[in-house]
């Protein structure tokens, strides 16, 4: 969600609430998003929790494992 946000001196006036987009998250113990450094993407964290899924491998400094 989100609202507009008007200010002028010392007045600050909110706008309606709108939804930015729709998403299925699950609900996990570390949280179900969170927003980059930057403020202009968000992760979401809606993996797949069914019984056998493939887990996620991520690989830090590929390309000095492609020079070799």
């Amino acid at each position: 969600m989100a609202v507009d946000i008007k200010a002028a001196g010392n007045a600050v006036q909110l706008g309606v609430p709108h939804e930015l987009f729709q998403t299925v998250s699950v609900q996990r113990e570390y949280g179900t998003f969170d927003v980059t450094g930057d403020g202009k993407k968000f992760l979401l964290n809606s993996g797949n929790l069914k019984e056998g899924a493939e887990p996620t491998t991520l690989v830090l400094n590929w390309p000095a494992e492609v020079k070799k």
